[in-house]
């Protein structure tokens, strides 16, 4: 069985991400059952707003509906044939804000243990 998956990121802009992810299942052997090979197209972006604070997002999963388990098992009289149609087409929306900053303060400056013992030992 062979699984391949690829993962393609677009800088568009520096507030617009474009990426798009593929999936491939080759045939596989199990047994006497034969599950057929299947695949997965998706495509998202992402849009920065308001200075960095607010993003929207989208991702519509399985764009060509491809996404099925499909197999079959001839064996003596056998005859099977297997179709699964999941509900894996869909479209998601987010929309997310920070309401803290966006910069990262200085640590403050703060004595340790050692240091204070060696100001009391008259060490500075």
């Amino acid at each position: 069985m062979y699984v391949v998956q690829l993962r393609n990121g677009f800088l568009i802009s520096p507030t617009l991400y474009a990426e798009l992810t593929g999936l491939f299942t080759s045939k596989v052997h199990m047994g006497y059952f034969v599950a057929k090979p299947s695949g997965n197209l998706s495509i998202g972006a992402r849009k920065m707003l308001l200075n960095n604070k607010m993003t929207f997002q989208v991702l519509v999963n399985d764009i060509l509906g491809t996404l099925k388990d499909r197999g079959s098992v001839q064996y003596g009289n056998v005859n099977y044939s297997l179709v699964n149609v999941q509900d894996s087409r869909f479209v998601s929306m987010s929309l997310r804000y920070n309401f803290g900053s966006t910069t990262v303060r200085a640590a403050r400056s703060r004595q340790t243990g050692i240091e204070d013992e060696a100001t009391r030992a008259g060490g500075r």
